[in-house]
């Protein structure tokens, strides 16, 4: 700013007063200056901090969203591992019913295959035959073949 120096052998103390007053507004000036720019630093300063507040803001929305659909994409991952277990609880069912098919189907071969061991010792007793040997042999075959073909 611009001071004016006062000199005290001024002739009129009113002029001498009015510059004294005058200085003493230039500097008031001065002062507000100063604190005008004070605070439009400080007005920056918000501005910035309202502008980090609201991208801040919008990432958490943003993350928000990411666990609202993570939690969605959790929910029918575990849908899908329970539809496939109780697809495979179908197939072990149904697994576990042919191989009791099956366990029946070899049961009943077992009872046929005695009965032709039984039948062929009646026979090889009744005939009292010498082939005893060959006769155990054509059981087991009988044995063999029924079992692949049960």
């Amino acid at each position: 700013g611009m001071l004016v120096a006062v000199s005290p052998s001024s002739p009129q103390p009113e002029v001498r007063g009015a510059l004294v007053a005058t200085q003493a507004q230039l500097l008031e000036l001065g002062d507000c200056q100063t604190d005008i720019r004070l605070n439009e630093e400080v007005l920056r300063r918000l501005e910035a901090l309202d502008k980090h507040l609201a991208s801040t803001s919008a990432l958490a929305a943003t993350t928000a969203t990411q666990q609202a659909e993570l939690a969605m994409k959790q929910t029918e991952l575990a849908a899908s591992v329970n539809r496939r277990i109780d697809g495979m609880g179908a197939r072990v069912t149904a697994l576990h019913g042919a191989l009791s098919e099956l366990g029946d189907e070899v049961a009943s071969a077992e009872v046929k295959v005695q009965e032709v061991t039984s039948t062929r010792r009646r026979k090889r007793q009744a005939n009292n035959s010498d082939n005893d040997q060959e006769s155990d042999v054509s059981a087991v075959e009988l044995q063999t073949q029924q079992a692949e073909e049960g």
